[in-house]
């Protein structure tokens, strides 16, 4: 019964917490480029036919202005990233309720060595990974690359 309970509470808290984190990723991202949103973003979130701004661009171009558009990135940031949340729960609940004793894989030096291997990767790729798409995108920027291109 115990562990039923705590695969509920994970259901529930996992889309929240992955929602939480789509909110704060999206406010980030409108900060460096608002047109994502207004040209794109609002648009495929239908936020315009939820009364919540209205199009100031074309039929075949679209760019939406809200009133507030920091309310509409943190709806968008929630919408996009929730599911994600729900489908981990979903897999890690369902493993935590079919195994038998947490406290085995406590003690195996390969649960230890695995998360090892996970936090060094994180820590060597996430930074390189950063340095390569600004790069990328300054390169792109100078070279006047995509610049033909309207959203």
């Amino acid at each position: 019964m115990k562990k039923l309970l705590s695969f509920i509470l994970v259901l529930i808290l996992a889309p929240i917490i992955a929602g939480i984190y789509g909110i704060i990723n999206d406010q980030i991202t409108y900060t460096i480029s608002p047109e994502y949103y207004t040209k794109f973003k609002f648009v495929q979130f239908n936020l315009m036919e939820r009364s919540l701004g209205k199009n100031i661009g074309t039929i075949n171009s679209p760019e939406i202005k809200l009133e507030n558009p920091r309310i509409g990135v943190s709806i968008v940031g929630f919408l996009a990233t929730w599911w994600v949340g729900f489908i981990i729960a979903l897999v890690l609940g369902a493993l935590g309720l079919f195994h038998k004793n947490y406290k085995l894989i406590l003690k195996d030096p390969i649960f230890y060595k695995s998360l090892y291997q996970t936090f060094l990767y994180t820590i060597i790729v996430v930074p390189i990974s950063l340095v390569l798409s600004v790069i990328t995108a300054l390169s792109a920027s100078k070279l006047k690359i995509f610049s033909n291109i309207n959203l």
